[in-house]
C-alpha cells in the first residue's frame, strides 16, 4: 500500500511503523531531507558561525519542501508544509480512574517527515550539549546519568541530617506543572539566540515547534483541529533538548543569587564542592540555608523564571525538607514564605532489618513454603542464585548484587575524576584513587620510595627492580617481569578489568567474584535447556530433572525420608527420574 494523502502519512507515524512506505521510499525521504537541511553543520556554527545551512533562507514553509515527493515510479504524493507540521495527540491516562482532563498526558504523534527533520537536528546538536548544559543537569545529556545527581542529593541530605548546632539547611523538591505544555515559544526563541544559535537555525527550529494544527484522538476518531499558541510536544525528538536548554535560565538566575551572596550554598563535606541546586529534567532539588533571606530569594528566582517562561510550580507536589536541627516554629514560618508544605523526608530509605526479612521471604517462597509451615527445598538457594550458565536460574543474591553495584560505582568514580558526584564521594569519604608503595609494604623504606610509581621501575622499556630497597620474593619478581609493557602509550594509565576483553567493568564477572564463585569452573552441562523454544515452565521442569530435584522415591530416600525406593507400578525397579519419564511401562504408553 502506498500513501495517497497526508492523512495516510499521519496514520503511518501514529503507529510508529512505516506500514505504508517501503524501505526504498523511506531512504528517498531521508535523502531529500538531507538535501534540504545540508551537511555543513559543525561546532563553530553553534557558537555564532555562519553557513549552518546550505540554503540560508530555508524554513519548513518554503516551496522546496512543498515540492518534495514521496512514492514510487507509479504513484507520487506531494506533501505541503502545513501537512508536515500537522499532528495528532493521544491522551494517555496517568491513573486508571482518570475523570478529568488534567489527569491525562498528551502524547504527540508527529508526522514521519517532520520527525526525520527533527532527528537530524538532534543528532547534530547532541554532541555539543555537554559544553552547553550545566553539569548540574544530567537528563538527556550524553555521558551523564540521572543517578549521578541522585548520589549528590543523598550525600548532602545524609550529611545535613547528622548536623548539629544552630545553623540549619533545607532541601526543596520542585515539580513543574505540565512543563512541556506551558513553555512559551518566544522564550524558546530568546534562549536559542542567547546561546548564539545561527538565526537561520533558530528559524528552522521555531518552524518545527510552532505546529500549524493539532487534532486530538478520542474514542477511535479524530476531533476538529485547533491551533496551539505555546508548548512543545511530548514525543517530539527535539523537545527534551529544547526544554533542558530553557531550564538553564533558572540555573543562571540561581547563579546570580549565589554570586551576590544572597543564596548560601550547601556542602556534603567540609572540603567538598558546594551546590545550590540539582536538575532532573523538569524536576529540581534546591539547597539553601534556613533563614528568611535565602527563602525570599529562592522564591524570587522561581517567580522570575516562571514569569519569563510561563512555567508554573506545582504547589501540591513540591515539598521542602528541613534538616533535624531546625525548630518546628521556624519550619512553619519559612514554609509559608516559600509556599510549599514541609515533608519529613525526601529520600526513601529501607532499614536493614526489613531488607533481611524480605530476602528471607524470597528464599522461602522458592522452597515452597506457605502459611501452614515450611516445606522441603528440592533445590538449594545457593544453586538457584547462580547464573544460568552455571546451573542456576539467574536470580542474583541481594548482598552480592549490592556489592557488584558498589564496585561499579567505584569503577565509574575512578574514570570520572572531574564529575561533581565523584568529587563529593572522594572528599567526603577520602577515597584513595592511587595506592602508594607505603600502603603495600610494612617496614622501613628508602628516601623518596613512598612516592615511587610504576613508571619509575621501568628502564628502556623493561622492568628494573634493583632500585627498590624492599626485597621481593622470586614468585613476585617473576609475576612482575611477566607483565608485558607497552613501549608506546597513546593515553595515560588507567584501571583495566582483567577478565574483560576491552578492559571495561564486567558486571557478570564482578558478581561471580562477589559471591565467591570459582571463575575457572566449567559451565553447566545443561545450558541447552534455556535454548529450547518451549514454555518457561517446561524449561524449569527440565532444569529440575538435571539437578535431580523432582520428588521421586529414590531422591526422597536419599534425602532421608522413610519409604521404599521402588516404583509403585513396577515393584522390581527403582523409581528414579529416568524411570518415571521413560523406562516405566506406564510412561511408555503415553
Amino acid at each position: 500500500m502506498t500513501p495517497t494523502n497526508a492523512e495516510d502519512l499521519v496514520y503511518v507515524h501514529s503507529n510508529f511503523q512505516l506500514l505504508s512506505m517501503c524501505h526504498e521510499e523511506y531512504v528517498n525521504v531521508v535523502t531529500k531531507m538531507w538535501d534540504i537541511v545540508g551537511d555543513s553543520w559543525n561546532e563553530s556554527d553553534i557558537h555564532g558561525g555562519a553557513g549552518i545551512l546550505e540554503n540560508p533562507t530555508l524554513t519548513l514553509d518554503e516551496p522546496k519542501l512543498e515540492g518534495m515527493v514521496i512514492g514510487n515510479a507509479s504513484t507520487s504524493v506531494t506533501t505541503s508544509a502545513s501537512e508536515v507540521q500537522s499532528e495528532a495527540i493521544d491522551l494517555d491516562n496517568e491513573d486508571d480512574g482518570a475523570d478529568s482532563v488534567g489527569l491525562f498526558r498528551p502524547i504527540s504523534l508527529c508526522n514521519t517527515i517532520y520527525k526525520v527533520v527533527t532527528k537530524m537536528i538532534v543528532k547534530r546538536l547532541r554532541p555539543l550539549l555537554p559544553s552547553l548544559i550545566s553539569p548540574l543537569q544530567t537528563a538527556f545529556v550524553p555521558g551523564r546519568l540521572g543517578v549521578d545527581n541522585m548520589i549528590i542529593a543523598q550525600e548532602i541530605i545524609h550529611t545535613m541530617s547528622l548536623k548539629r548546632g544552630k545553623e540549619g539547611y533545607m532541601a526543596i523538591k520542585i515539580d513543574l506543572e505540565k512543563a512541556y505544555d506551558r513553555l512559551e515559544w518566544h522564550f524558546i526563541r530568546d534562549i536559542l539566540l542567547l546561546y548564539k544559535f545561527p538565526h537561520q537555525l533558530v528559524k528552522l527550529i521555531m518552524s518545527c515547534v510552532s505546529s500549524s494544527s493539532i487534532s486530538v484522538l478520542f474514542n477511535g476518531g479524530k476531533l476538529d483541529p485547533f491551533l496551539p499558541s505555546r508548548g512543545i510536544r511530548q514525543g517530539d525528538p527535539m523537545s527534551p533538548y529544547l526544554f533542558i536548554l530553557c531550564m538553564e535560565m533558572l540555573g543562571y538566575l540561581i547563579l546570580e543569587k549565589c554570586e551576590a551572596k544572597l543564596w548560601d550554598l550547601v556542602k556534603a563535606s567540609r572540603n567538598g564542592p558546594a551546590f545550590s541546586h540539582l536538575s532532573f529534567a523538569d524536576d529540581l532539588v534546591l539547597f539553601a540555608k534556613v533563614d528568611l533571606k535565602n527563602c525570599c530569594h529562592v522564591r524570587e528566582a522561581l517567580d522570575t523564571f516562571c514569569d519569563l517562561s510561563r512555567q508554573k510550580v506545582s504547589l501540591h507536589k513540591s515539598k521542602v525538607y528541613f534538616f533535624p536541627n531546625v525548630s518546628q516554629s521556624t519550619r512553619a514560618d519559612l514554609s509559608e514564605v516559600l509556599g510549599f508544605s514541609s515533608t519529613p523526608n525526601l529520600v526513601v530509605s529501607c532499614r536493614l532489618g526489613y531488607l533481611t526479612t524480605l530476602i528471607e521471604l524470597i528464599e522461602t517462597s522458592y522452597g515452597g513454603a506457605s502459611e501452614s509451615g515450611k516445606k522441603m527445598h528440592m533445590v538449594s538457594w545457593s544453586k538457584i542464585a547462580k547464573p544460568k550458565a552455571r546451573g542456576g536460574l539467574g536470580i542474583q543474591e541481594t548482598k552480592g548484587r549490592n556489592l557488584t553495584l558498589v564496585a561499579k560505582l567505584y569503577w565509574r568514580m575512578t574514570r570520572s575524576r572531574g564529575a561533581g558526584w565523584a568529587e563529593v564521594l572522594h572528599k567526603k569519604y577520602q577515597c584513595q584513587r592511587q595506592r602508594t608503595l607505603r600502603s603495600l609494604v610494612e617496614g622501613p623504606l628508602g628516601r623518596g620510595e613512598d612516592k615511587l610509581m610504576v613508571k619509575d621501575a621501568i628502564t628502556n622499556g623493561s622492568w628494573d627492580l634493583q632500585m627498590l630497597s624492599v626485597p621481593l620474593s622470586p614468585n613476585i619478581q617473576n609475576a612482575i617481569k611477566a607483565t608485558t609493557l607497552r613501549r608506546v602509550s597513546v593515553r595515560e594509565d588507567q584501571l583495566s578489568w582483567i577478565s574483560s576483553i576491552n578492559g571495561e567493568f564486567d558486571s557478570r564477572n564482578a558478581y561471580l567474584l562477589a559471591v565467591g564463585e570459582d571463575l575457572s569452573a566449567n559451565d553447566f552441562h545443561g545450558k541447552w535447556v534455556w535454548k529450547i523454544k518451549t514454555l518457561p515452565k517446561i524449561q524449569v521442569f527440565l532444569w529440575k530433572c538435571l539437578h535431580n530435584s523432582l520428588p521421586v522415591k529414590s531422591i526422597l530416600t536419599h534425602k532421608g525420608i522413610e519409604g521404599s525406593g521402588g516404583c509403585a507400578f513396577c515393584t522390581d525397579n527403582e523409581e528414579n527420574i529416568l524411570h518415571v519419564l521413560r523406562e516405566c511401562p506406564i510412561a511408555q504408553e503415553f
